[in-house]
């Protein structure tokens, strides 16, 4: 664990170098935190963040284990109308790292996850904010995807094959690229469901994948199969 160097520091004036690190350990951020009533400072000791904890008034370090039981499993719950929002400390004994387990639960669903670190550099919006912002985002979704297929279902075959075509050449190149297996899926489940509805869709699909499998070097069948298992667990063969 890091130790300071001086207690006389000015703690509106944080540095690195105000802090010893740990033996093959590096010192890389200093903070104060909890509205300033503690210093945190983080450092990488073999590849893993490891955090120490002093009292901002005294700068007195504290273990790992004193904040470990003061905060490891550590709930807090909010009600907002029918939701309940939660949120859950855990602490790492090794490294020290808090961390932050957050739900939102509205009757025995779980509506959103989410982990991060306890402590941010830059503020964080609430638990709540957050929420309503994944919400919007997944009904936008939704209402995009539901416009494509409203497109989607009045084109004349040709063109079904052709918009197909449009994108998985674009999403296919993407994936290649981050190394994602296989590159064929170019189509969210979500997409596939909604875009099957229509009774040419996988005809289309089939022929846009003979199209495209002398250029990418694949065999269309083993395509086709990819993207069923992956997006369609009803029915694997086709």
């Amino acid at each position: 664990m890091a130790e300071l160097k001086n207690k006389q520091i000015d703690k509106s004036l944080l540095e690195l170098d105000d802090f010893y690190p740990s033996q093959g350990g590096d010192v890389i951020s200093v903070s104060l935190v909890d509205q300033g009533r503690y210093v945190l400072v983080e450092e990488i000791i073999c590849e893993k963040v490891v955090m120490t904890f002093f009292n901002a008034e005294t700068m007195t370090k504290m273990s790992v284990d004193e904040r470990y039981k003061k905060y490891d499993g550590l709930v807090t719950t909010e009600i907002k109308g029918d939701y309940i929002l939660s949120t859950k400390i855990t602490v790492d004994q090794n490294t020290g790292a808090e961390k932050i387990h957050e739900e939102v639960v509205l009757g025995e669903s779980v509506l959103y996850r989410n982990d991060r670190v306890r402590y941010f550099k830059k503020s964080i919006e609430p638990l709540w904010d957050r929420f309503i912002d994944e919400q919007n985002i997944k009904l936008e979704s939704k209402q995009e995807l539901k416009r494509n297929f409203s497109k989607f279902n009045v084109m004349l075959f040709p063109d079904k094959v052709s918009y197909l075509r449009s994108r998985f050449r674009g999403l296919y190149k993407v994936r290649y690229e981050l190394g994602l297996i296989p590159e064929e899926l170019f189509l969210s489940k979500e997409e596939f469901l909604a875009f099957d509805n229509d009774s040419k869709f996988r005809k289309a699909l089939i022929e846009m994948l003979e199209l495209e499998s002398s250029i990418v070097g694949k065999d269309a069948c083993q395509m086709y199969q990819n993207i069923l298992r992956q997006c369609d667990q009803r029915n694997s063969h086709g």
